[in-house]
Order: structure tokens, then C-alpha cells, then sequence
């Protein structure tokens, strides 16, 4: 038997996994699919090379680095992501996105009392949180709106908590092993 070069050690030891991730690509017979892979792609790929920017490089190396395509990648999104084109649509998807801003201040309590804080770790939570007056202002100018397609609204807030689902149904530990800190690390 011949010795195998690290490159098809890792072929071969990494073959289902790679088999599954095709599976789940996919192909693009319709521009839907195409949107589905571009996001799938975004959530797999701008943590990773956030990451890759973070990480110490062998010396060795030089100075060479490999592509990245993060700052592309949020460009096609931009450009195949459906947008807002009625006010129902609008008025749904700020519902959801402006009341977890009262949420916020109960994750940020229970993340502050894990040690982070505004200044490390959970700067997110801390400038959400502070949005109430954005909550307030949207509630005031919603309650005036003189005609509402209600039931797109409700359908676009419905979408909306649809897609967080689907981004912390992603991310979240699928077994006990899952929760160690350095898998939950791996995961962003």
C-alpha cells in the first residue's frame, strides 16, 4: 500500500460529511433555490473567516493568506435577498425585530451575570436593549397607520420570527457533547 499524502487522508476521513453538505447545497433549477444556498453559504462562511481573521498564523507561512469572499458574499446577498415592497411587509418584520429590544434587557441581565458585559462579550444586547425609545417611537407611528393590510402584516411578523427559528434552530447544540464552550465556539 502507498503512503497517503495528508490531503487524501483528509479526503477520505472527511468524504459523508462533505457528501452531506452537497446534498443540502443542492442545485439552482430556480432563482428561490440559489437565495436558499446564499444564505446558507452567509451563515456558514462569514463566522468561519471571522474567525480565520482572529487566528495566528504559522511563520512558516509567509505572508500568504487565502481568499476571502465574506465581503462579496454580503454583496450578493444585498442582491438576491428579497426586499420590503409593501408597508405590511415593513410593519411585520419591525414588529419583530423592534419589540426583542425588550427581550434584550433580560439577556442582557442573564449575560451579565456570566461575565460579560457592554464593554466584552455582549455589546450586542447592551445597545438592543437601550432601544426601548425605538420601540416606542414604531409602536406610536403603527397605531396611527389609517389602513393596514393586517393580515400581511401578521404573515410578515409570522416570516420574521419564521427566520429566527430557523437561525437559532441552526445554531443551537443538537446533544449534551454540543455545550462544551469550545463547541458552542466552533459554532459562531
Amino acid at each position: 500500500m502507498s503512503e497517503l499524502t495528508w490531503r487524501f487522508i483528509l479526503r477520505e476521513k472527511t468524504s459523508l460529511a462533505h457528501a452531506r453538505v452537497d446534498a443540502l447545497v443542492g442545485t439552482f433549477e430556480r432563482r428561490e433555490d440559489y437565495t436558499r444556498y446564499i444564505r446558507g453559504m452567509a451563515k456558514f462562511r462569514l463566522p468561519v473567516e471571522h474567525r480565520l481573521d482572529l487566528s495566528r498564523w504559522p511563520e512558516a507561512w509567509g505572508p500568504w493568506r487565502p481568499r476571502m469572499i465574506g465581503h462579496v458574499l454580503r454583496q450578493d446577498l444585498l442582491a438576491v435577498l428579497p426586499k420590503m415592497r409593501t408597508e405590511a411587509e415593513l410593519l411585520g418584520t419591525l414588529y419583530v425585530l423592534l419589540g426583542s429590544n425588550l427581550g434584550a434587557q433580560i439577556l442582557q441581565k442573564r449575560a451579565n451575570a456570566i461575565g460579560l458585559s457592554d464593554c466584552h462579550g455582549a455589546r450586542h444586547l447592551a445597545v438592543q436593549a437601550s432601544g426601548l425609545d425605538d420601540w416606542r417611537a414604531f409602536t406610536a407611528r403603527l397605531d396611527q397607520v389609517e389602513h393596514i393590510d393586517i393580515e400581511a402584516t401578521i404573515e410578515a411578523s409570522l416570516a420574521t420570527f419564521r427566520e429566527a427559528e430557523l437561525a437559532f434552530g441552526a445554531s443551537a447544540p443538537t446533544s449534551a457533547a454540543d455545550t462544551r464552550p469550545e463547541r458552542l465556539a466552533d459554532a459562531v
